[in-house]
């Protein structure tokens, strides 16, 4: 049987870089995961598995995207980035 934490990703240090980490106020999140024309998702977890933070519409340039953590308190989180059937799962600090 399967642990539930434990579901297909891809290393992610192979597909898929967020920087700075650890930040204060934004993150650049830049990825070979990110096609165009292919459904892309960002979800920023907390580490008990919470759904903090959705972005579907994003605004790539090529193949980055930065986001603001402004609304998020200091702390540990997991960034779940989709691209079509590919995934990868980053580990953040955010800072005050």
């Amino acid at each position: 049987h399967r642990d539930l934490h434990s579901f297909p990703t891809r290393r992610s240090s192979d597909l898929v870089i967020a920087f700075p980490n650890p930040t204060r106020d934004q993150v650049t999140i830049r990825s070979r995961l990110f096609v165009t024309g292919v459904q892309n998702s960002i979800r920023i977890l907390n580490m008990s598995g919470q759904l903090i933070q959705e972005i579907d519409d994003m605004n790539l340039r090529g193949n980055e995207l930065t986001i603001s953590l402004n609304g998020l308190q200091k702390g540990i989180y997991l960034l779940d980035i989709q691209s079509g059937q590919e995934r990868s799962l980053i580990r953040l600090v955010k800072r005050e």
